[in-house]
């Protein structure tokens, strides 16, 4: 049985604010690509807050890398606000934490 997702989308002034709760996995990660695309389409700055993720596999990361890289191709930006403590340790083991979090991450 699938996890609960819980998306929340807040469009503000200076960035497309997506919040999220539960769980990303195989299960709902097409959730949270359904949720983040169009705004990343549009060269959005996108915000994606995880303070209340609290599990994430690769099948996220993979989502929000392609999001990443859409939404620079379309001219705006991807960040990740607030990871849980369970997320900052999968995104610091993939090696993918600076990428959504430090200096480069709205390059």
């Amino acid at each position: 049985m699938p996890a609960d997702l819980d998306i929340g989308v807040v469009e503000g002034p200076d960035a497309t604010v997506i919040s999220v709760g539960g769980e990303i996995d195989m299960s709902t990660c097409e959730e949270l690509r359904s949720a983040v695309a169009p705004h990343a389409g549009r060269g959005a700055a996108i915000a994606l807050d995880l303070a209340g993720v609290t599990f994430i596999d690769s099948s996220a990361i993979r989502v929000m890398i392609e999001t990443r890289a859409s939404a620079i191709a379309a001219g705006g930006s991807f960040v990740v606000r607030n990871p849980s403590d369970p997320v900052r340790r999968v995104l610091t083991v993939a090696g993918v934490l600076d990428l959504f979090t430090g200096s480069d991450a709205a390059a």
